[in-house]
């Protein structure tokens, strides 16, 4: 009995080890990303795995972005993309120099700060450091591309500069939508 109970085991053991190497195999295939939530644009081009959820209904996916030398993490609706910070202006019209905020850039984020403005990512310039600035007017990532106007005083502020860094608009092609699996 012992013999037969120590075959079973070894014949489990070795079933066992070749479902997990086929698992493996699956993986490093790249063949994972039809089991992960995502999202795809109108033409089913993978926009990026969903990582979670935002905004007040919990109904607007977050998903990570992986543009040539730089990986963020962005809100996504049916027809656009949602960053996660104002952009700020020194001007009253939302027009120049842009630039995120140090203290709420460093405060609430472990992902890149990002802006989107009509499809224009926008994130810090490399190798930066803040500077003084004012502004008088900003972009919500929420209400992009609306101007508000902060009024006619400048306000101070220690700032990033905020540079465009691509086109979304021209990688992907709203509507979004959520594939699973």
């Amino acid at each position: 009995m012992m013999r037969y109970t120590l075959q079973v085991f070894i014949a489990a053991v070795g079933i066992l080890t070749g479902a997990v190497c086929s698992m493996g195999d699956t993986y490093a295939a790249g063949k994972v990303k039809n089991a992960v939530p995502r999202v795809v644009d109108a033409n089913n081009n993978f926009v990026g795995e969903v990582i979670g959820t935002g905004g007040e209904t919990n109904a607007r996916p977050s998903v990570v972005l992986n543009i040539p030398g730089f990986s963020f993490v962005v809100g996504v609706t049916p027809d656009k993309f949602v960053g996660n910070l104002d952009l700020l202006f020194s001007t009253a019209d939302c027009t120049g120099q842009s630039y995120f905020n140090v203290s709420t850039s460093q405060s609430f984020y472990v992902f890149p700060t990002v802006a989107i403005v009509d499809g224009i990512l926008y994130g810090p310039r490399a190798n930066s450091t803040p500077v003084a600035a004012t502004y008088q007017s900003h972009i919500n990532p929420f209400h992009a591309p609306q101007c508000d106007s902060d009024g006619a005083s400048p306000h101070p502020f220690s700032g990033y500069y905020a540079d465009p860094i691509s086109n979304l608009s021209t990688l992907f092609t709203p509507p979004y939508r959520f594939v699973y699996p």
